[in-house]
C-alpha cells in the first residue's frame, strides 16, 4: 500500500537539518509499517526497537552518546552505525520516558538517523522534561485518504493525478466519470482508511471481514483508555468516546457535557482533562467554535465549545451498526442528520494538513467548517442530500462577520461548478484533495451560471 508519507520520510533524509523524526498518529493508521518499509529501502544498516514489547534494565536509555550507542550496539550486535547508512527506529517511545531523553543525546552526536513513533504521544506536554524539544521534528500519520485508497484498489497514479486534475482547475467531471468514483468514495467511507480493514475488503468481498478488522481496533481503542488514563478520568473518557456518534448523529452536532455522564451543570472545568486525553489520543479531531472569523483563527477559537469528530469515517460507520451500512448502501450519505458526510470532509481536511474549526450565530448561521487554505480563510459547507441550497453561506456572506472570507466553498452531491453567488461547488470526495484548492493552485474553469 503506497502511503504519501514516504515522501516525507525521504525528504527527511535527504535534509542538512538531521534531527530525530518523531511520527505521531492513532495506533493501526499504518506507523510501524511504513517506517519499517522506510528503512530497509533506504539503509544498509536499519534496527527496529519496540518499547513496549522489549525490556530494558534501568539505565540503558542514560548516558553520554558514546555510552548509549555502545549499549545499543553490544544488545543488537548485527546493528552497525555508519554516518549517513544507519537507521535507528524506535516504536511505541511512550513507552519509555529515558528514551525519548536520550533521542537529544543521540540526535546531538549526529551518528546515526533516528525515527522515533508512538501512539498516545499527544497527552505528554512538550514542556515535560522527557520531550527533547529542539531536537526532533514531529509529523503526524493520518489513516490512508482517498487517493490512497484508490492506489490500494489498484488505480494507477496517473488516474489519480487525472482526478487531482480536474479539482486543481475546478473542471466537471463527465457524469460516466463521476459516477464512477463516487461509488468508490463509499465504499472507502464504509471501509475506512485504517490499513488493515482495507486489506481485508481486498482480499474478500465478505463485509464480515473488514469489519471484525474494524471491531479489533475499536476494541484496542477501548483497552488503551483501561491501560493509559489516569483512573480519575478514565470512566469519563471512555464515555466521550462511546458518545460521539450519538453527538454527530445530532441537528447541532456539539459536545455537550451532560451527555458525557447525565450531571447538569458541568462544563470544561471538570471535562478538560478527559477531552484533552482523548484528543491527544489521535482517536478523535477536536473541531473547535470560532467566536469571531479573524486571523489568526487559533486566537479566536473556543476552549469549551467544539464538536468531536473520530479519526477515522469507516470506524465511526462501524459505530453506528448496521442500519448506518445498509443507508449507506443505499447510497443515502444524509443519514444520521449527514454525521457521516461532515465525518469525512473532517478528516479529509486534516489529512491535507489543515486545521478545521465551525462557526455559528446562534440559529441562523451554522457554517460546518472555516479553514484556512493557503493564505484564504474558507467557509465550507457540507450538503449529503439532494437539497443544494446553502442557506448559512448566503446569510453569512451578507453578515459583517463574513467579509473576512475570502472563498465559499460547498462539497455535495454533484458535480463541480462555480456559480454566479461566488460558491465554488465539488462532490464530497473532492475534499481529500483540498490542498490542491488554494488559490495559487486552482484555475477556476466556470462552468455554470445557475444559482444555488
Amino acid at each position: 500500500m503506497k502511503r504519501k508519507i514516504k515522501s516525507k520520510l525521504i525528504e527527511w533524509k535527504n535534509s542538512e537539518d538531521h534531527v530525530a523524526l518523531l511520527i505521531t498518529g492513532a495506533r493501526q493508521v499504518g506507523k510501524t509499517y511504513i517506517i519499517e518499509e522506510f528503512g530497509k529501502e533506504n539503509y544498509p544498516n536499519f534496527l527496529t526497537i519496540n518499547l513496549m514489547s522489549e525490556s530494558f534494565e534501568d539505565g540503558f536509555w542514560k548516558g553520554n552518546a558514546s555510552q548509549l550507542i555502545q549499549k545499543i550496539t553490544l544488545r543488537y550486535s548485527g546493528f552497525n552505525i555508519e554516518k549517513g547508512e544507519s537507521l535507528l527506529f524506535l516504536d511505541e517511545i511512550q513507552e519509555s520516558p529515558d528514551a525519548m531523553i536520550a533521542l537529544k543525546t543521540l540526535v546531538a552526536e549526529s551518528t546515526l538517523d533516528i525515527i522515533a513513533s508512538g501512539s498516545l504521544l499527544g497527552m505528554q506536554e512538550k514542556s515535560s522534561k522527557s520531550y527533547p524539544v529542539g531536537y526532533v521534528h514531529e509529523i503526524r500519520m493520518h489513516p490512508m485518504d482517498f487517493e490512497e485508497y484508490l492506489w490500494a484498489l489498484g488505480m494507477s497514479e496517473e488516474l489519480t493525478a487525472y482526478i487531482r486534475d480536474h479539482v486543481s482547475s475546478a473542471e466537471p467531471f463527465d457524469v460516466h466519470e463521476l459516477h464512477a468514483i463516487e461509488e468508490h468514495y463509499r465504499r472507502y467511507l464504509v471501509i475506512g482508511g485504517m490499513p488493515r480493514p482495507v486489506l481485508r475488503s481486498i482480499e474478500s468481498d465478505d463485509s464480515g471481514k473488514f469489519q471484525e478488522a474494524q471491531d479489533d481496533i475499536i476494541e484496542g481503542y477501548r483497552k488503551d483508555i483501561l491501560a493509559y488514563a489516569d483512573e480519575s478520568i478514565r470512566g469519563d473518557v471512555l464515555r466521550l468516546l462511546e458518545i460521539i456518534p450519538s453527538e454527530l448523529g445530532k441537528r447541532n452536532k456539539r459536545l455537550m457535557f451532560k451527555d458525557i455522564d447525565g450531571v447538569a451543570n458541568r462544563g470544561i472545568r471538570e471535562y478538560r482533562e478527559p477531552i484533552d486525553w482523548v484528543s491527544g489520543s489521535n482517536f478523535v479531531t477536536i473541531c473547535r467554535r470560532l467566536g469571531a472569523i479573524e486571523r489568526p483563527l487559533p486566537k479566536n477559537a473556543s476552549g469549551s465549545m467544539f464538536k468531536m469528530y473520530m479519526t477515522d469515517t469507516g470506524l465511526l460507520i462501524r459505530m453506528y451498526g448496521e442500519s448506518t451500512l445498509r443507508a449507506m448502501m443505499r447510497k443515502d450519505l444524509s443519514v444520521n442528520e449527514g454525521a457521516i458526510a461532515e465525518n469525512s470532509v473532517c478528516q479529509m481536511l486534516t489529512a491535507c494538513s489543515l486545521k478545521p474549526y465551525y462557526y455559528e450565530v446562534d440559529k441562523e448561521v451554522e457554517v460546518d467548517f472555516i479553514a484556512e487554505i493557503g493564505a484564504e480563510i474558507c467557509a465550507i459547507e457540507v450538503k449529503s442530500g439532494k437539497h443544494r441550497r446553502a442557506r448559512s453561506l448566503k446569510k453569512l456572506m451578507e453578515m459583517d462577520s463574513g467579509k473576512a472570507v475570502d472563498r465559499w466553498i460547498k462539497f455535495e452531491n454533484g458535480n463541480i461548478m462555480i456559480t454566479d453567488d461566488g460558491v465554488e461547488h465539488y462532490p464530497l470526495f473532492c475534499a481529500a484533495f483540498a490542498d490542491l484548492l488554494a488559490s495559487e493552485k486552482v484555475t477556476p474553469w466556470r462552468t455554470s451560471s445557475r444559482s444555488s
